[in-house]
């Protein structure tokens, strides 16, 4: 149903959000009287499509590209900046890689806890960021 969301209106989807009640709708179309389990789109990918077209998807892979590439460069060794920040920055970029292979069967991406926790793992990426520009050790 994302799919035929998404074919409906390419550039911009069914609108933030609100693909889960249009989905539903159209799933009851090709089931006339049919009582259907109507969910979100079980993959990330296919979430963000239906939702937000090709706009909102080519940002949403371009943060994600962003965040999960300032970690990566924040995990290899630098002068200055302590072991425990590489290895902390390395189990967030594991759990990052792990985040979106799990998003690849269901939408995680939008819950409350998770978007708390990548809040916390970007305030991390910009506090190594503003650290390494001023080329101070992280202490």
């Amino acid at each position: 149903a994302n799919l035929e969301l998404f074919r409906a209106r390419p550039w911009t989807g069914a609108g933030w959000h609100h693909n889960l009640e249009l989905a539903g709708q159209w799933i009851r179309q090709w089931h006339p009287g049919q009582e259907v389990f109507v969910g979100h789109a079980h993959n990330n990918l296919l979430e963000v499509l239906g939702g937000t077209g090709l706009c909102g998807l080519v940002g949403w892979i371009g943060w994600n590209f962003w965040l999960g590439l300032a970690l990566w460069r924040q995990s290899r060794p630098e002068p200055g900046r302590p072991e425990w920040f590489r290895e902390l920055t390395q189990g967030f970029l594991a759990g990052f890689v792990v985040f979106h292979l799990n998003g690849l069967t269901q939408v995680n991406f939008w819950e409350g806890k998770v978007q708390h926790q990548i809040s916390w793992v970007v305030a991390w990426v910009l506090f190594g960021l503003l650290h390494s520009r001023q080329k101070e050790p992280v202490s």
